[in-house]
C-alpha cells in the first residue's frame, strides 16, 4: 500500500523480517544507541509512577541500571513488567528474579525465561494439556491474531481458566479491536523454539488453526485465516478446495484488505502444478450453490460465475 503524501509512519521494529521488508521498499532505519544509566533510571522511574508503585530498593535498582544487557530499552521494559507481575516492585517477592532475567543474553532469552515462568504459574488450570503452550502457539500460528472469544473455542476453556494468563501477558501483546496478536519479534521466536520448532509441528498447527477457523467462524474471517492457513502448512489440496469455496471465494474478490491473497495462492500452486485441479473444485462448488435449500438469489449466484470466469 502507499500511504497519502502527506502522512508519515514511523515504527519500531527489531531485527527480522519486518525490518528486511520496509528496507526493500526504500524505507529509511535509524539505529538507536544502547541506554545510558540516566535513561534507565528515568524509564524504571516512569515505569513505577504509572504504575503508582513504591520506589525500587537501592540494591535491586543498581542491577538493573548497571547491567550491560539491560541498555536495550526493549530488555529493561520486558524484565521491569516480568518484576510487576512477580511481585517485586511492590514488596511482595524478594529482588532475587531480577538476577533470574539479567542472565539473559538477548530478548529472546528473556522471553524464553517469561515462558517458563508462566508455564510454572499456569499449566494446572487445564486437564490434560499446556494451558501456555496451547495459547502461545494458536497465537504465533494465527495470521491476523486472535479474539479472546476465538482462543477460548479452540482451547475448550472458559474465561476463568484464560483471563488470568491473558492479562498477565498483556504488556506483550498488541491488541486490536478485541484481537490479540504476539508484540514483538523476540516472543515469536520463544514460541518457536520452544513449542514448534520442526517445520513439521509448525505445519500441524497451522492446521490446528486452520480446521477452528473452517468450521467456527464467519466467512470473512475464513477467508483471512484459512487459506493462509492451508498455504503455510503446504496443504495444497486443502488450498485449492477452500478458495475454491463460493464464499470464500467471494471475500477473496471482493474483501480489500486480502484482494491480492487470491493470487498469491494461484502463483503457489501454478508453482507446484497444482493450479490445473482448480477448475473441477470451482465446477463443483458452483453446482452446490445452485443446489443450495433454501435457493440463494440468481444476482449471487451470477455474480459469483463472472468472477470464477474471470479469476
Amino acid at each position: 500500500k502507499t500511504l497519502p503524501p502527506a502522512v508519515r509512519c514511523i515504527a519500531s521494529l527489531g531485527a527480522g523480517p519486518a525490518l528486511t521488508s520496509l528496507a526493500q521498499r526504500g524505507s529509511g532505519a535509524v539505529t538507536l544507541r544502547p541506554l545510558e544509566e540516566i535513561q534507565k533510571q528515568v524509564l524504571i522511574d516512569e515505569f513505577l509512577n504509572r504504575r503508582s508503585q513504591p520506589p525500587l530498593e537501592s540494591k535491586a535498582r543498581q542491577k538493573l541500571i548497571r547491567g550491560a544487557r539491560t541498555n536495550n530499552p526493549q530488555l529493561l521494559a520486558s524484565c521491569m513488567h516480568e518484576l510487576n507481575s512477580i511481585g517485586v516492585l511492590d514488596g511482595t517477592a524478594t529482588a532475587e528474579p531480577i538476577l533470574f532475567y539479567m542472565e539473559a543474553d538477548n530478548l529472546t532469552m528473556v522471553m524464553e525465561k517469561c515462558l517458563y515462568r508462566w508455564e510454572s504459574t499456569y499449566n494446572g488450570k487445564i486437564v490434560g494439556g499446556s494451558l501456555v503452550r496451547d495459547a502461545m502457539t494458536c497465537l504465533w500460528a494465527s495470521r491476523f491474531g486472535l479474539k479472546r472469544r476465538e482462543l477460548q473455542e479452540i482451547l475448550h476453556l472458559g474465561v476463568a481458566q484464560l483471563s488470568p494468563l491473558m492479562c498477565d501477558c498483556a504488556p506483550f501483546f498488541l491488541e486490536h479491536g478485541g484481537t490479540y496478536s504476539i508484540a514483538s519479534e523476540a516472543l515469536r521466536r520463544a514460541v518457536e523454539s520452544r513449542y514448534v520448532p520442526t517445520p513439521d509441528a509448525q505445519a500441524e498447527a497451522h492446521r490446528f488453526v486452520g480446521d477452528y477457523f473452517e468450521t467456527g467462524s464467519t466467512p470473512a474471517r475464513q477467508a483471512q485465516e484459512v487459506p493462509w492457513q492451508r498455504a503455510e502448512s503446504f496443504d495444497l489440496e486443502e488450498l485449492i478446495r477452500v478458495i475454491a469455496r463460493a464464499e470464500v471465494f467471494m471475500q477473496l474478490t471482493s474483501n480489500d484488505s486480502i484482494r491480492g491473497d487470491l493470487w498469491s495462492y494461484l502463483s503457489l500452486l501454478q508453482l507446484h502444478d497444482m493450479h490445473r485441479n482448480l477448475a473441477t473444485h470451482c465446477k463443483a462448488s458452483c453446482a452446490a450453490l445452485e443446489l443450495q435449500d433454501p435457493p440463494l438469489e440468481a444476482e449471487y449466484i451470477a455474480d459469483v460465475f463472472t468472477r470464477c470466469v474471470f479469476a
